[in-house]
């Protein structure tokens, strides 16, 4: 099963992660931009880079999503592809489950993975039906306690 995640998710985090590159562009250029009597350049460095924002925004959009197969989950972040069997699988947050729109899950070698849900919740209902090897958060903290969940 395929699942997309959240896309108003995906837009926020975008959205952010574009307007700090932007604060960091402009501000290294700010004598391009307050200093000088504006030419084509400063009106194309802007139109090129949301331009360049909004190509990595649709891209990131079609190529972010997941497969759920019989074994494992599947991760596919743009060329990357991360695999996480179900039985690695020994944590999943749930306090925040549907509420917020990050699953959390921790495998058996004390990784953390974030993963931004889906709007229907069928991402993390899905996990906690196939995860067999699910433990509490006290037994984690015992077992890696220098790991923050």
């Amino acid at each position: 099963m395929k699942i997309k995640p959240s896309l108003k998710r995906m837009i926020l985090m975008s959205l952010l992660v574009f307007l700090i590159c932007g604060i960091i562009l402009f501000t290294s250029c700010i004598s391009l931009f307050c200093f000088q009597k504006w030419t084509f350049v400063q009106p194309l460095i802007i139109v090129l880079y949301v331009v360049s924002c909004a190509i990595i925004f649709i891209i990131c959009v079609i190529r972010n999503h997941y497969v759920l197969n019989i074994d494992y989950l599947e991760v596919h972040r743009l060329q990357k592809t991360l695999y996480f069997h179900y039985k690695d699988i020994i944590y999943i947050d749930t306090s925040k489950g549907n509420k917020n729109n990050t699953v959390t899950i921790m495998l058996n070698k004390g990784l953390i993975q974030y993963l931004v849900a889906d709007e229907k919740g069928q991402l993390y209902d899905e996990l906690i039906s196939k995860c067999h090897n699910l433990k509490t958060k006290e037994e984690i903290k015992k077992i890696f306690p220098n790991t923050k969940i």
